[in-house]
């Protein structure tokens, strides 16, 4: 272990703000920036998928692996807020773990200006990289092999009384911070909250984990003896897992934040079917250690002992101060009253030298080495008083005990249990009712000559006899025992019902439960699917109506194009007609030169109107009519010149039409710019109102569908979250069932066991019967 310079305290100035997580993630994306002036300038961070430096995030901390240009590992710990007097306790406790040279520490070095964020440094702990994994993971890779289990289980006592004894409290004993090498060496990190003996009297900056800590613990609970609560709970669940890696998959959901243990089973160990599932177990060494937690739970939670000693051998483990109970097939008594008068209000018997109880010790019968003799005595605990009651934990030892001294449990061998002290005077008496009643008159007749019926008075008393023995009877303590054992026999075999007949209701309700729950999810998937549909259809009828609206202002602009091209086509056609019209008037008939159109003519035509080119538009022919050739007038109507017949009209005809060719060939092509402006000036602003008109209604429109779309995400959204919701109570009924389940199976199994106990305690007493204690007063053996 390695540790280098530390800064002074800062806690007499205020606190600053760090940065957070994320800043420091993306600082480190720069580390010859970022650790400049550091021996990790220019380091390889570990980066997650994307590419993004990778964090380990904490309670005031995020954790990187950065890899020096050396190719040396790091983990660099960045603070998230300031810790009073941080340095001081780094200081202290490297100084400390130095000295020790404990195995399980972790070299760090804290470092003042370690990090570069935003213009500022900021400190870092810069740590060995401990190539390792954390205590759940290691269980989970490890699987069955209770051999690697139980060494690890070895090795964290080991490592607790190390802590303890040098001093050293860690404060956050927990599976996040006992890492676990490929070799199966115990390796310890995180030292925010650790006590040395140089921190004695401050308190905690943490009180650990909640799955691991008493929750008695306080901040001002610091100290060598801070992990004495966290190293039972760790150590019970490596000692169970390493005897039935099964409590694994049993005891815990997976992802939990915990081992076989957590802060419900300590708040309330009565209610906690997974310390019962531990208490409950066939195994005698982890019955032992689980009743000996559950006592530190019940009587010692603000100031837990340290870890009791542990027997690895075959042979089981016994607390101190634990009590192993009765072991002896013939004394199986459960939940019995007491047997006989022990001291007052004890419920307890006098026992003999080995801890029997007098009455009963004298009765067990020595086993005869022979085939089919009685069983062999079967040494009672010589520290245990007989209380009628067998203490949980005891059955294995007793079926040990019995097979090797050649029993059984059920009852099937002979029996223990007999009838003791003779009752005396009841024999005198049996015997002198019996044999005297009939005798005294026969031989009062012969020997002294006396008769009469007084004589058989004694013969009447026989009929008393039966009530003397059962007075008897009911005053021995046999009877007693019997008597209680068979009460015990019939309880346990109706809660054992009761028990069967609720876990088989348990059963039942998780095939309704389930079928339910599969109904549930199909409905859900449904609403899921109509939701979608009606929300697709919704937005396929506002889009159509916008599409509807969009063609309907092309048609709209499309319509306004033709008419402006209409009208330019007009207004291009009236310039060209004023255009030849203009043209055409510039020739008078006056001076034409026209052949046959002299003055006189010409004086015609301009009475009749037509003086210029212009003034007309054709001659009409009427063949065989009196008014003969008519001249079509520009303004309308037709007109007849007296004077001139076919031949001088058709001359003017051609004359003009000599006319209106050179206009053709002079008319404009198009619009002249000015008309052309005027006329794009008149349309512009029409169109510019139909676009204005366009782009409000399309924008009202997907403003419309757009908050329709906000909608339908707000019902998705308050859809997903009901149904997420409803998963997680029926995933969380599905668990409390589970669970449910595990603890009715857990307790028909400590019910059949209390079966087989209660049937062969009352198979040791079976010959105690008033039939047998009758034979009994009167022979002096049952």
């Amino acid at each position: 272990m390695t540790t280098s310079r530390s800064s002074t305290s800062t806690s007499g100035e205020g606190r600053r703000s760090f940065p957070s997580g994320a800043a420091y993630a993306e600082a480190l994306q720069n580390t010859a920036l970022c650790f400049r002036g550091t021996a990790l300038a220019g380091g390889q961070v570990r980066a997650d998928a994307l590419g993004r430096p990778r964090a380990i995030s904490g309670n005031f901390a995020s954790v990187f692996s950065v890899t020096t240009p050396g190719g040396v590992e790091h983990a660099v710990k960045c603070f998230t807020r300031e810790v009073p007097e941080q340095a001081d306790r780094y200081r202290a406790v490297g100084a400390h773990l130095a000295g020790l040279g404990a195995d399980w520490a972790v070299g760090f070095e804290h470092v003042d200006r370690g990090v570069l964020v935003g213009g500022s440094w900021y400190p870092v702990l810069r740590m060995e990289w401990v190539r390792a994994r954390n205590l759940i993971r290691w269980i989970e890779d490890t699987g069955d092999d209770r051999v690697a289990l139980a060494g690890v289980a070895a090795r964290f006592a080991r490592l607790a009384a190390e802590l303890e004894a040098g001093g050293v409290g860690h404060g956050d004993l927990q599976h996040g911070n006992v890492l676990v090498t490929d070799s199966g060496a115990l390796r310890l990190v995180d030292y925010d909250g650790m006590h040395v003996p140089a921190l004695a009297g401050r308190p905690a900056d943490e009180v650990g984990h909640r799955n691991y800590q008493s929750p008695d613990r306080t901040r001002a609970h610091h100290g060598p003896t801070v992990d004495r609560f966290s190293a039972w709970v760790v150590h019970l669940s490596l000692l169970a897992l390493s005897v039935d890696p099964s409590l694994w998959r049993l005891l815990r959901d997976p992802d939990a934040e915990h081992l076989l243990l957590a802060e419900p089973d300590f708040a309330d160990p009565a209610r906690s079917y997974r310390l019962a599932t531990l208490v409950a177990h066939p195994d005698a060494r982890l019955r032992a250690r689980a009743e000996r937690f559950r006592d530190v739970l019940l009587h010692h939670r603000a100031a837990p002992p340290p870890l009791d000693p542990v027997d690895t051998s075959a042979g089981g483990v016994t607390p101190a101060g634990g009590a192993l109970g009765l072991a002896t097939g013939g004394a199986l008594l459960r939940g019995g009253g007491a047997v006989g008068a022990g001291a007052a209000g004890s419920g307890a018997v006098g026992t003999g030298s080995a801890g029997t109880p007098a009455w009963l010790a004298e009765r067990l019968r020595p086993r005869d080495p022979t085939p089919g003799a009685g069983l062999a005595e079967i040494p009672l605990p010589t520290d245990q008083a007989f209380t009628g009651r067998l203490l949980d934990g005891d059955l294995a030892a007793t079926a040990t005990t019995a097979a090797t001294a050649g029993g059984t449990l059920d009852g099937s061998a002979r029996e223990l249990v007999r009838f003791g002290r003779r009752p005396v005077l009841l024999m005198l008496l049996s015997w002198l009712l019996l044999v005297g009643a009939p005798v005294l008159p026969v031989a009062a007749a012969l020997l002294l000559g006396l008769t009469g019926p007084e004589l058989t008075a004694p013969v009447l008393l026989i009929p008393l006899l039966p009530v003397a023995t059962a007075l008897s009877y009911r005053r021995r303590p046999e009877r007693a025992a019997a008597k209680a054992a068979r009460r015990a026999r019939r309880r346990a075999r109706s809660e054992h019902r009761a028990l069967a007949a609720r876990g088989a209701g348990l059963r039942r309700a998780g095939e309704r439960l389930e079928a339910a729950l599969r109904q549930a999810e199909a409905d859900r998937d449904r609403e899921q699917r109509e939701l979608a549909d009606r929300h697709k259809r919704e937005v396929a009828e506002r889009q159509a109506d916008t599409a509807r609206l969009v063609v309907e202002v092309e048609r709209a602009k499309q319509a306004l194009a033709r008419r402006s091209h209409e009208e330019e086509q007009n207004l291009l056609a009236q310039a060209r007609k004023e255009h030849v019209l203009g043209h055409l008037a510039r020739f008078p008939l006056k001076g034409a030169g026209i052949e046959g159109i002299g003055a006189a003519l010409t004086a015609k035509l301009a009475d009749s109107g037509i003086r210029t080119a212009a003034d007309f538009t054709g001659v009409l022919r009427n063949s065989g009519q009196e008014s003969g050739t008519l001249f079509r007038l520009a303004g309308g109507g037709a007109v007849h010149v007296p004077g001139i017949g076919e031949v001088k009209a058709g001359r003017v005809e051609r004359w003009r039409a000599t006319l209106l060719k050179q206009a053709k060939a002079t008319e404009p092509a198009q619009l002249s710019p000015a008309a052309r402006g005027a006329l794009k000036a008149r349309f512009a602003s029409e169109s510019a109102k139909l676009e204005a008109e366009h782009s409000y209604t399309i924008a009202e429109r997907e403003r419309a569908v757009e908050l329709l779309k906000d909608r339908h995400r707000a019902e998705h959204a308050a859809l997903l979250e009901r149904l997420t919701r409803e998963r997680a109570t029926a995933a969380r009924d599905r668990v409390e069932h589970d669970r449910a389940v595990r603890e009715s199976a857990v307790r028909v199994r400590t019910a059949e066991r209390d079966v087989r106990e209660s049937r062969a305690a009352a198979a040791a007493f079976r010959r105690v019967t008033y039939r047998r204690y009758a034979l009994f007063s009167l022979l002096g053996r049952g």
